[in-house]
């Protein structure tokens, strides 16, 4: 199950992945064009409320350390499929990146990835048919 969780949010960043290469081509250089600049921020904020709303709220049945825990490892998440979709623009737009710096953008994809499979864990490990219809 943590797999096909897994699997989703690497689509999930895919998509962001996509959407900012071809608003960066699409309005140019973020480095150089305020408007290249501002879509490279407002696009991956829109993209990330997009997906906040499409995170279930946890059941009222569930512990309080378990919603606790639902709750922050979802926000952690969407903190961090922020910065990776911001970054993925700005890294894009700029000639010369070093491997480094797309380094740490990977690392912020696997914790977001990560991060949602310990939220799901959290919220969803008691019942195999509730977790395939959430999250």
């Amino acid at each position: 199950m943590m797999i096909r969780v897994a699997l989703r949010e690497i689509l999930v960043l895919l998509i962001g992945c996509v959407l900012a290469w071809v608003v960066s081509l699409a309005v140019g250089d973020a480095g150089r064009n305020f408007g290249a600049l501002a879509a490279s921020i407002l696009v991956p904020i829109a993209f990330c409320l997009g997906r906040a709303a499409m995170v279930r709220p946890p059941m009222p049945q569930w512990s309080a350390a378990r919603r606790v825990g639902y709750q922050v490892a979802v926000g952690i998440a969407l903190v961090m499929l922020l910065v990776f979709e911001m970054g993925t623009p700005m890294l894009l737009g700029v000639a010369d990146v070093p491997v480094a710096a797309w380094g740490v953008l990977a690392v912020i994809g696997i914790a977001y990835a990560t991060l949602f499979c310990v939220a799901h864990h959290f919220g969803f490990s008691g019942g195999r048919s509730q977790a395939m219809t959430t999250l």
